[in-house]
């Protein structure tokens, strides 16, 4: 029994200094998503913005925790998202960096519950890695706190422990229940998903639009291939549970390898935020050691910059205050029964996101996952990739009477499609706003929209060119299929009066 134990633990097994990696790209994306986020720090996350605290419910699930609403002011956020950066920035150099990682999670939590309506796939992944971030021992190598602690350091190059499996399986979730999630035709017999999923305008990139002149039988292929890869590959990274002993740490590298490769991929030919990156920081887990042993430079190099970085601190008091490394290495008991409880927890909670599964989380231990932000559903292009794409005109009336496009900075109101619709939205965030504006479960949150874009434009311009009322349109355009034609149909999305001067 105790052998049958041992052998199931070893195959969550996981490299120290893989797991450093790991929090070095948590912390690289946390940077990266703020920065990308802070360009909309106004319009998204203040009262002066698409969603002010007032009007919060149409959005806030009672149960999910905001720090944010503190306060609707740009200053208030901006120390929010300055206290974000700075944990963060502690979690990539690995300082006190359970408490940053706690700190991390935390804040991101609160930041996304904020404002749903700009979060995507991306979004709901970090905060969940985060989560099982709190319980893995991420500062025992190329940390400030190793360097700055002065304890000395066990001889051992691997850990397995609760967490460590639960970030993996996470992982595992991720890819195979996406792959589950594949169910329309498109995926499952027509074998053109990889075509819609690359004609989708908003989300092009020039790979991509390159790639859409490969012949259609190559496209189904590749449908194919990536339906067997999401389904297949994700339980080759557990070869010791196949009895795959002997070849488990190449099969484990070259099937992590695999799946970054294809994440590469979607960086080069879709627009989908953080999403691939999110993914490639997480695969990074199952480095196995035998590649650290046969690239001892690079290990060298972290080691060394993180010894540059601590050398100026170690007599200041952030070297007093450093964090012990190895104090993660084992949790407490209370500690691996509770992780292995919600692991559980949301093992079944993505069974229930299945349709038709008959598993599903009872409605009274629902709120668990509210709180915690475990709630998920891997539907990137599920059941089946959008058959429509589109385009947003603003047309507003000023007061002089004349009708200008306010989308487009008062140019001619125009329903030609632009040369490039992926750059008619300023960042993806803007684009998952105004994707989800479009749909009807969202319609409440349109005044909200229009008397933001009145504000915005009133704001600069004198009284005799100020509007008084606008249109929302979208430009629907239906994706045909494989050499169909295309057809645009504007579709409104009310009308709205400009809010007077003052309120």
């Amino acid at each position: 029994m105790k052998s049958w134990l041992r052998h199931l633990s070893l195959a969550f097994e996981a490299d120290l200094r893989s797991l450093a990696l790991v929090r070095i790209g948590l912390g690289t994306v946390l940077l990266m998503d703020l920065a990308i986020r802070a360009a909309t720090l106004e319009a998204h996350y203040t009262d002066a913005g698409v969603l002010p605290r007032e009007s919060i419910g149409l959005s806030l699930n009672k149960w999910r925790v905001c720090l944010h609403l503190v306060s609707g002011s740009t200053s208030g956020q901006a120390a929010l998202f300055a206290l974000a950066a700075l944990s963060a920035l502690a979690l990539l150099l690995g300082y006190r960096t359970r408490l940053a990682t706690i700190v991390c999670w935390v804040l991101t939590v609160s930041l996304q519950n904020r404002n749903p309506m700009v979060l995507t796939g991306g979004d709901t992944l970090l905060r969940c890695l985060l989560f099982w971030a709190c319980f893995m021992p991420l500062g025992t190598r190329w940390s400030l706190d190793r360097k700055l602690s002065g304890e000395k350091a066990p001889g051992q190059k691997t850990v397995v422990g609760a967490g460590v499996a639960a970030f993996m399986v996470q992982v595992f979730s991720v890819h195979f229940f996406a792959g589950l999630l594949k169910s329309g035709a498109e995926w499952r017999s027509d074998f053109t998903a990889l075509y819609y999923a690359l004609k989708i305008d908003q989300l092009q990139l020039p790979l991509g639009a390159l790639l859409l002149k490969l012949p259609l039988p190559v496209l189904k292929a590749m449908t194919a291939g990536t339906l067997v890869a999401e389904l297949v590959l994700p339980f080759l990274l557990f070869p010791l549970l196949f009895g795959l002993e002997r070849w488990r740490h190449g099969i484990r590298f070259a099937v992590a390898a695999a799946l970054i490769g294809f994440h590469c991929g979607l960086v080069l030919t879709l627009k989908l935020g953080i999403f691939p990156w999110v993914n490639i920081v997480s695969l990074l887990v199952f480095v196995p050691s035998f590649v650290w042993e046969k690239l001892p430079r690079v290990e060298g190099f972290f080691s060394r910059w993180t010894g540059r970085i601590a050398e100026p601190l170690s007599n200041q008091l952030l070297g007093r205050w450093a964090g012990s490394p190895w104090a993660a290495l084992r949790l407490p008991l209370w500690q691996t029964l509770a992780v292995v409880v919600v692991l559980l927890y949301v093992l079944v909670w993505n069974l229930g996101s299945l349709p038709g599964s008959p598993v599903r989380v009872p409605r009274t231990i629902r709120p668990v996952a509210y709180v915690l932000r475990l709630d998920q559903r891997w539907n990137l292009f599920a059941p089946r990739p959008y058959t429509s794409d589109g385009w947003y005109t603003v047309p507003g009336k000023l007061a002089s009477g004349e009708w200008v496009d306010l989308y487009r900075g008062g140019a001619e109101v125009s329903s030609d499609k632009p040369a490039d619709v992926s750059a008619e939205y300023p960042t993806y965030r803007w684009r998952k706003y105004l994707r989800n504006l479009y749909q009807k479960r969202n319609e409440d949150h349109r005044p909200l929209y229009a008397a933001w874009v009145c504000r915005q434009w009133n704001r600069s311009h004198p009284p005799e060119e100020r509007v008084t009322e606008l249109r929302l349109v979208y430009m629907r355009e239906a994706t045909p299929p494989p050499g169909g034609r295309t057809r645009v149909v504007p579709m409104s999305l009310g009308s709205h009066e400009c809010p007077s001067e003052g309120s």
